[in-house]
């Protein structure tokens, strides 16, 4: 029985032992120690300046990004930024799969919640210039062989931020798309400085699910031996003692 509740506990450590601890980049345009040109300048993110329903006001940028083999769970972007502002501003990010489909629009040619897996936003002090956190606001799995856009804008009408630019590291597409009309593709090898954060997804290898049910298995027979012994002790020795006394 020892045996048994030895290959369970190690099969549950192992298990356990698989779950990461802490997040690692996954993709963006960082270098390797996350180094941003303080020089570099950058594309901007504007709010509509209270022109709704108009292909001429409001800048957004979408920059795309690739997961590896292993799936993720997502766990903050860091971005590049200027708010160009002498106020503190909000700006949003989404992550979608699909850029094409435009979201869904609302009135002010923004996008809405609804079309994106997930929003994050920040307030970025007035006159900010650096790499700046947006943490997840919901558990989201980044699976693996995947392609995302990561779309900012901000619903400030005023708002004026810059995305900065980023020169190292691994890029990916980038599109930019003004008020109401259509995404248009960025041809240069410039793209927004960005990079995404995330906890690898925990996937079981075979040989510790296999330790795991052996000593489940062991236990379950441990138990049923245990069982029946008691049954038969019960039979077995009341006919023993009536035989002894008879």
């Amino acid at each position: 029985m020892k045996g048994a509740w030895l290959v369970a506990i190690l099969g549950i450590t192992a298990l356990v032992g698989a779950v990461p601890a802490f997040a690692v980049p996954i993709a963006g345009n960082l270098a390797p120690d996350g180094f941003l040109d303080p020089t570099s300048g950058g594309w901007s993110v504007t709010g509509t300046g209270g022109v709704t329903g108009s292909a001429c006001c409001g800048v957004r940028l979408a920059a795309s990004f690739q997961v590896g083999e292993q799936s993720f769970q997502f766990d903050s972007v860091e971005v590049g930024l200027l708010n160009t502002l002498l106020r503190p501003s909000t700006l949003s990010f989404g992550l979608t799969e699909n850029l094409a489909d435009d979201l869904t629009n609302d009135l002010n040619g923004f996008s809405t919640s609804s079309g994106f897996l997930q929003t994050i936003a920040l307030t970025i002090p007035e006159g900010a210039r650096g790499m700046f956190t947006f943490l997840a606001s919901e558990p989201l799995v980044l699976n693996a062989n995947t392609t995302y856009w990561l779309v900012g804008y901000t619903a400030d009408p005023s708002g004026s931020f810059g995305w900065l630019q980023n020169t190292t590291g691994q890029t990916g597409s980038f599109a930019s798309k003004t008020g109401i009309g259509p995404w248009s593709p960025d041809l240069t090898d410039l793209t927004p400085a960005f990079q995404i954060n995330g906890t690898p997804a925990p996937i079981p290898e075979p040989s510790t699910l296999l330790l795991l049910g052996s000593g489940l298995a062991g236990l379950g027979g441990v138990a049923w031996r245990s069982v029946l012994y008691r049954k038969a002790r019960s039979v077995f020795g009341g006919l023993f003692r009536v035989y002894i006394h008879s």
